[in-house]
């Protein structure tokens, strides 16, 4: 049987028990509390394989929504004889329908053609993005 006098169980009662001390704790443990020391995770603990991580795909959406800004932007650019306004009327309302094919009015040879560019413009902006992305694959900005 033990005795104790009560200068041990004063000392005894400020040492933290084991029960009072998280799981995994050990005396290795460095000051910001991780258990066993500091926490090693190699990269080879953390990484996905390639094989694993789905291909990203491409955001088609932002990147017509992008491609007609630019497009809408720079303007009727095509031929015109001499007034150009019935090519920029037909691009400026292919814009502002959000036209992906032209819709001749069979009325106005120029604002057919100005539809037509507008349509072939965004198109091959478009091209130009996918093409981006495809070099870029998960860092473009059209990676879902």
């Amino acid at each position: 049987m033990r005795t104790s006098n009560s200068q041990e169980d004063e000392a005894e009662a400020d040492e933290p028990s084991v029960a009072d001390e998280p799981l995994g704790y050990d005396e290795t443990d460095d000051e910001a509390g991780t258990a066993g020391g500091s926490l090693d995770y190699s990269s080879a603990d953390l990484a996905i394989d390639a094989e694993d991580r789905p291909a990203p795909e491409f955001d088609d959406d932002s990147a017509r929504r992008d491609a007609e800004r630019e497009v809408h932007r720079r303007g009727y650019s095509g031929w015109c004889s001499q007034d150009c306004s019935g090519h920029e009327a037909g691009f400026d309302w292919a814009h502002d329908n959000g036209l992906r094919r032209a819709q001749p009015t069979y009325d106005s040879p120029s604002f057919d053609e100005g539809q037509e560019a507008y349509v072939k413009a965004v198109e091959e902006k478009l091209e130009e993005k996918r093409q981006e992305f495809e070099d870029e694959g998960a860092d473009s900005e059209y990676a879902l």
